[in-house]
């Protein structure tokens, strides 16, 4: 879509479109994928629960038979709208409160929906980590979001919800910071959905798109200062200078993780009256990390920004020959409950105030993908219901988590149940803390995680567990 496109945008609308009433509150669209599968079974679970709020709400997709399956399966009865051609998109955006936008690649099939949601005053969010469409978006309907007060919120699920509420809750605590680092332990397997839009972002890539990719603030929240060392990617197997004895290597996060923190500091910047300030000097640092250097110079081998468009696209390649041999999950498909409850999130974040004060967040999660779910539904949900917090007039247009739900109950909602209320060890733990951590304690932690890893694989691997399939909810 061409900038002259945005003509198709109608006029500012007089009257508050956003508090109007709609036939749903919120609508699931690409609810017959992997996530979006999820993200239907855990907001369902908690509109069922004894004392919630009732809410009209509906799935929407391709697929009529996979949605009408699925909801004769949910306990609240969502309604179903078949969406496939633009009018549809349209429709679907003009009858909801929030959109929840779970279909992928978004850099395929996702801007036909913000602008549909930009038109209609329709809240929406997502759970992207593609950077380079989120940064098209920001150029091309920000202003526009918030001249009329829609707030378009990208990211909300597991690959930067984590790391937005670490460092927000370590801003709230200590005030504008020197630096964040984190350091991002996971266990975990990949959904189709995600596998093909890794495909899609190595295939479209463009010299202009890699410039972006690789510009850690493509998003924006760049500092007076010019790019420091401490903001580039992770190239190399660096000992860390805080924590002894553990190598740094990319996290599957770190990329579009900290472009999405770095533009929560410039949202905050641009709106002082909210008294949310990250620091003049503010550096962000994501990576997983490993006790052994060869291990960690072999992930930054395998994991290090892409350095080439002909490289992007013979990844690309090999990609779809893995697809195609079923090494790798199709669209729809990901790992099933019982392979799910071996997979778990820890991540240390740690901060350093202007002032010199240290602070800590230690994040525990079960597996990634439901709490993408949880994540992303407690945030329609407070877009929904707590519209008198979160500001929209003064807080739209496209923007993050961290600014987006600033003094709602979001990281409340995503923390005060499991994924769809089953209990287990599928609920999000969050513990601020003073200080940095205990000497040790993060060595500790890669040991385990890389036991459970081990342990996990020989299950799947030894065929004990699936390594992916179909969501139930569809089958």
């Amino acid at each position: 879509m061409d900038l002259d496109e945005l003509d198709q945008l109608d006029p500012v609308e007089a009257v508050d479109l956003s508090t109007e009433e709609r036939p749903f509150g919120i609508v699931v669209y690409g609810a017959t994928g992997y996530t979006g599968c999820l993200m239907t079974e855990h907001l369902d679970a908690l509109l069922s629960q004894p004392g919630a709020t009732p809410m009209k709400w509906a799935i929407a997709g391709r697929d009529l038979t996979k949605l009408r399956r699925i909801a004769r399966r949910c306990k609240t009865k969502p309604e179903v709208m078949q969406v496939k051609e633009p009018v549809q998109v349209s429709s679907m955006a003009g009858q909801a409160r929030c959109v929840v936008a779970a279909a992928g690649p978004y850099s395929v099939c996702g801007e036909d929906v913000i602008m549909q949601c930009v038109n209609q005053v329709t809240h929406y969010i997502d759970v992207s980590g593609e950077v380079v469409w989120i940064h098209s978006m920001i150029q091309k309907y920000h202003e526009k979001a918030k001249e009329r007060g829609v707030m378009i919120v990208h990211c909300a699920g597991a690959v930067c919800a984590p790391d937005e509420l670490i460092c927000y809750l370590l801003v709230k605590k200590l005030g504008p910071l020197k630096q964040f680092r984190e350091y991002f332990l996971q266990f975990g397997a990949m959904s189709g959905g995600t596998f093909n839009t890794s495909i899609a972002s190595m295939a479209m890539m463009t010299r202009e798109a890699l410039q972006i990719q690789n510009d850690p603030f493509a998003l924006g929240g760049d500092r007076d200062c010019g790019l420091r060392e401490v903001d580039q990617d992770c190239i190399q197997a660096d000992p860390d200078p805080l924590f002894p004895g553990i190598f740094l290597m990319p996290a599957y996060n770190s990329i579009p993780g900290s472009r999405i923190v770095r533009r929560s500091c410039k949202l905050f910047e641009d709106l002082p009256s909210e008294g949310v300030a990250y620091g003049k000097g503010f550096s962000v640092t994501i990576r997983d990390c490993h006790l052994n250097k060869k291990a960690a110079e072999a992930k930054v081998a395998e994991s290090a920004p892409v350095p080439s468009v002909e490289a992007a696209k013979a990844t690309a390649d090999a990609m779809r020959i893995m697809q195609d041999r079923g090494e790798q999950p199709r669209p729809g498909e990901g790992p099933p409950p019982e392979t799910r409850e071996i997979y778990s999130t820890e991540v240390y974040g740690v901060a350093e105030a202007e002032s010199g004060e240290w602070a800590h967040v230690h994040y525990s999660s079960g597996e990634a993908y439901e709490v993408t779910a949880m994540a992303c539904i407690a945030g329609a949900m407070v877009l929904v219901e707590e519209l008198s917090l979160v500001k929209p007039k003064e807080r739209g247009g496209i923007i993050t988590p961290a600014f987006a739900f600033h003094g709602s109950t979001w990281i409340d909602r995503m923390t005060q149940t499991s994924f769809a209320c089953k209990g287990g060890s599928s609920k999000i733990i969050v513990e601020v803390k003073d200080g940095k951590p205990e000497p040790g304690e993060i060595l500790q932690a890669v040991k385990e995680r890389n036991k459970k890893s081990l342990a996990g694989m020989g299950r799947v691997m030894g065929g004990e567990l699936k390594n992916w399939t179909e969501p139930a909810l569809t089958m």
